[in-house]
Order: structure tokens, then sequence, then C-alpha cells
């Protein structure tokens, strides 16, 4: 399963100062950006435990160490430890908080003796989306990501994941994300 709701702020642009933070927008986007993929994964992770895969086809190389695989996607702005820049209150926070919904996600779903799910959070890099397109100005050509070069790097990864990789936050070339 992967979650994939975000949204920046409802206003569509990030608060790059704290005074533009308001409640309404934090909440907002925490209900979004976090809220949403808990409760996707609360209904979902009993689907996920049972295994089966697509169509009730469990890979065998896969079906001896995990039953299911449950991604978040994250942003490496939900980094506390690779926050340089500061501003983006309500997404930065709402993104750390997926990153410790995952965590907390791994070690449930990681529980069982032979239903285990391995729950990552994922980021896609700067995809050229309407929600990174305020900011495509200081990005890099070779950084700024279509989302189908995105979809297919975050699936060449996800194919390597396995209950090593459970609990934490990747990019999208493998590499670990510092919380």
């Amino acid at each position: 399963m992967i979650n994939c709701s975000a949204m920046l702020h409802p206003s569509g642009r990030g608060e790059t100062s704290l005074r533009n933070v308001s409640a309404q927008g934090v909440m907002a986007t925490v209900s979004t950006n976090t809220v949403g993929p808990l409760l996707m994964a609360k209904y979902f992770s009993p689907l996920l435990m049972k295994g089966g895969g697509a169509f009730g086809a469990q890979p065998p190389e896969r079906s001896r160490q995990h039953r299911g695989l449950l991604v978040n996607m994250t942003a490496r702005v939900g980094s506390i430890g690779d926050n340089a820049l500061g501003g983006w209150y309500s997404y930065r926070l709402s993104k750390a908080a997926l990153n410790m919904v995952t965590k907390t996600l791994s070690v449930e779903l990681g529980r069982s003796s032979h239903n285990k799910v391995v729950c990552v959070s994922l980021h896609p890099g700067t995809v050229a989306t309407d929600l990174s397109a305020p900011y495509h100005r200081g990005v890099p050509a070779d950084r700024l990501f279509s989302p189908q070069h995105s979809v297919s790097l975050l699936l060449a990864l996800i194919q390597t994941l396995s209950m090593e990789h459970t609990g934490g936050a990747y990019s999208w070339d493998g590499a670990p994300i510092p919380w």
C-alpha cells in the first residue's frame, strides 16, 4: 500500500515565516498529510498482514520475511536533523509526524512472528507537480523529476525493501534520511 496524500498548505504556499502560521492551516495540513495516512493504515493493515499481494499472488522470496509493504510518502523537509532552512511549518511538522507514524506502525506491524509488514517513509525527490511548482526555480534541472521518473525510481526501490528497512525514512535513491 502506498499512501501518497499531500498538501503543502491550504493556501498553496508554505509558511515561510512564523507570522504566516495559522491554526486552521496547520490543522488542515496535518489532517491531510498525517491523519489520513494513519487512518488508511488502520483500515488496510489487516489486509497487508494477510499478504497475498496483487490478485492474491505472494512473491515467494518475500513471503518468508514479510507479508506486505506500507509506504508513506514523506519529504526530506520532514527531517528534523536535516532542517537547515526553517519555514514551511505546517508541511514540515506534518511530514515529521508522518515519519513518527511510520516508525510506530513498523513496531506494531512487525511484532507478528509470520505476518510482518514492512513500513517505510519514502521521499520521491522534488517532483514537477503543482505542490512544488512555486519552488522549482532553485532546483537543478537534473533534480527536478517528472512524476513518471519519480514513480519508476520509487517502484525500483520498493522492490528492494525488507524487514531490515522497516521503520526508516529513505530518499528516492535509497539513501537513509535522518530523523
